[in-house]
């Protein structure tokens, strides 16, 4: 156990208070969850309270609205009373068996939606990982790819297999962020109704992301899309070189310094002494259509396993940055200052994006 009373947090929505001064809601779509930590004692679940207060109202104190955790939580769901239209003060507190007591509380705005939400209308993303902007001939997201050892040109074929289940685990990496099933414990998915492509899907309401290549500028700028506030610019095209928009693999190099780089690319990575995928023997053998790990030898499972780590935290990392970016194309900004909002951080794991989402 720790010292002194028990700590308690906040959050709405999973935002903490203190990344929102006064976050909006509508009244029937919100969840207030309180975490708390052991003090110098242990906590008394019974004596925890919540009490909801409207400004310049009264206060309404909650009871039978929240559920104890004993691991060290209290999820407090949304007032079953549809509450109407005006600014709250979410107050809630517990004791330890000592009568030391800790609290807490989160300001918030109740407000009836005007519509549909503004990213939940069918908008289309497509990554366009076939752009061309480094004056070479040809698609640079494979010249990314070789970049990190995930790629050959000895190899071309075998390439190409390996950049298709890169771009797959990208996307799934992005849609995790956008597509993740009740991530607020509001009974049912986010209301974010928005598909994602790596191919053209025609129509109308697709906004074009172009993947690939270093930043056209001559920065180290990863990912840079404008703002798009409410969503409004609905097919908006984010391929830009003056300003540079769009997703930029290659500068990913910034980050080979880190220790999570360096453990999953380091095999595969020519510029860590690594040895790229399709110029190693044994590529074609563990790649192929039908192989059994089951049978490899330990040479080949060994090979294998740092062809799928590298696979895999490539595209996690990658895919982070560009569900960030894709954000603020749909007119988000992320609950933080710019250049640590979201997953990203100044230092450690954050900075390699090496976070759960």
């Amino acid at each position: 156990m720790g010292e002194g009373p028990p700590q308690i947090d906040i959050t709405l929505n999973a935002v903490a208070d203190d990344l929102n001064d006064l976050l909006i809601v509508p009244a029937d779509d919100f969840v207030i969850n309180v975490d708390f930590t052991e003090g110098g004692a242990s906590v008394d679940p019974g004596s925890f309270f919540a009490v909801l207060v409207r400004w310049g109202g009264s206060g309404l104190e909650l009871t039978g609205e929240f559920s104890v955790d004993t691991s060290g939580g209290l999820a407090v769901i949304g007032p079953a009373q549809n509450l109407v239209d005006g600014t709250y003060t979410f107050y809630a507190g517990i004791q330890d068996v000592e009568g030391e007591l800790a609290w807490t509380q989160i300001d918030f705005a109740v407000r009836t939606r005007a519509g549909a939400p503004p990213i939940g209308t069918g908008q289309k993303i497509w990554y366009d990982f076939t752009s061309d902007r480094d004056g070479v001939p040809g698609p640079d997201f494979p010249v990314d790819l070789q970049t990190f050892g995930l790629g050959s040109t000895a190899d071309p074929a075998l390439s190409a297999v390996v950049e298709v289940r890169v771009i797959d685990a990208i996307l799934e990496r992005v849609s995790e962020a956008y597509h993740q099933q009740d991530p607020n414990g509001l009974g049912g998915p986010d209301p974010v109704d928005v598909t994602l492509h790596s191919q053209d899907p025609g129509g109308t309401d697709v906004t074009r992301i172009c993947v690939g290549g270093a930043d056209p500028s001559g920065g180290i700028t990863i990912g840079s899309i404008l703002i798009d506030p409410q969503n409004s610019n609905r097919a908006s095209v984010e391929c830009g070189t003056v300003p540079p928009t769009g997703i930029f693999p290659r500068e990913m190099t910034y980050y080979q310094n880190e220790a999570a780089f360096q453990l999953f690319l380091s095999a595969l990575m020519p510029a860590l002494g690594g040895t790229a995928i399709g110029e190693n023997p044994l590529d074609a053998i563990v790649l192929a259509p039908g192989f059994d790990p089951g049978s490899a030898s330990p040479e080949e499972a060994t090979r294998l396993n740092w062809i799928e780590l590298g696979i895999r935290m490539f595209a996690d990392a990658l895919g982070s940055i560009v569900a960030h970016e894709t954000g603020h194309a749909l007119g988000l900004v992320a609950p933080n200052a710019p250049g640590v909002g979201l997953h990203g951080g100044a230092t450690g794991s954050s900075f390699s994006h090496d976070v759960f989402i």
